[in-house]
């Protein structure tokens, strides 16, 4: 039983997400990145890291901010849209 680290997180609390359709989403609704940072409570940095696929699993929360922020089907937003999203 590994007890050492109680900050990891496991993959299964993760939402898998399109990078590139958060940023047309994005840039079809005339959001500046820091803007949609701003309003979602996303780090400008971290969002450019999702957004260029370098983030491809976020927690729920943040996935529930950027569906919210971007008024979208939460499903645009998946890497996988047929999965299901208890957000």
């Amino acid at each position: 039983m590994n007890q050492g680290n109680s900050h990891q997180t496991s993959s299964d609390t993760l939402i898998a997400v399109n990078g590139y359709t958060v940023k047309a989403i994005r840039e079809l609704a005339g959001l500046s990145r820091p803007d949609l940072a701003k309003q979602a409570q996303i780090n400008p940095s971290y969002l450019a890291k999702i957004e260029n696929g370098h983030r491809g699993h976020i927690n729920p929360a943040m996935f529930v901010r950027l569906w919210k922020t971007l008024s979208v089907d939460r499903r645009a937003l998946l890497a996988n849209p047929h999965a299901e999203v208890a957000a």
